[in-house]
């Protein structure tokens, strides 16, 4: 039996995970973790994490504009905060879709935010981000009131739209690299 694929999310795959993790909810934590990597002697881009994926190790890239005494040479992390969290979004938004019946046959999303630079400069103790804005974008034969049930299912269950909207604990340990 061929699995089922509706807005390019494997049904079939994923029903087999919840089902799996609705018998044994231990099976549904999963471990991230990234690797990142300063570089000191240059030239830019000043820092690479290196992402797990299952084809592998992805090197992701980053620098700061020249303005933040960087290179301007790839993405500034805010970049990819948000990028992140839209493609996140988009993913939950694209599942939900397809676990209710709609199809889609685009999505796009616009993010856009405002960063108060004058934290980070040691300035201010404005905040840096007091919102961020999501444009969703989608192409699809469903009523809007079926579309809006799908984005309430995305809004509650992404990931990345709970990390943006709740405090996290965050534990931040120093350690020296032994020579």
């Amino acid at each position: 039996m061929e699995d089922e694929i509706k807005n390019g999310v494997n049904l079939t795959k994923y029903r087999e995970f919840i089902e799996t993790v609705k018998q044994e909810p231990a099976l549904g934590i999963k471990r991230l973790q990234v690797e990142g990597e300063w570089n000191s002697a240059g030239p830019a881009p000043h820092f690479a994490a290196f992402l797990d994926a299952e084809s592998g190790k992805v090197r992701v890239e980053f620098d700061e504009p020249q303005f933040l005494g960087g290179g301007f040479t790839a993405p500034n992390p805010n970049q990819y905060c948000i990028a992140g969290a839209i493609a996140c979004y988009a993913s939950s938004l694209s599942k939900w879709a397809a676990m209710t019946g709609v199809s889609i046959r685009k999505l796009a999303i616009n993010a856009a935010t405002n960063i108060d630079m004058s934290k980070s400069l040691g300035v201010s103790e404005n905040p840096p981000v007091e919102a961020i804005e999501f444009e969703v974008m989608v192409d699809s034969d469903a009523t809007f009131e079926e579309l809006l049930k799908v984005k309430k299912l995305a809004d509650e269950r992404c990931p990345g739209v709970y990390c943006l909207t709740h405090a996290l604990k965050l534990d931040i340990r120093l350690r020296r690299i032994e020579k």
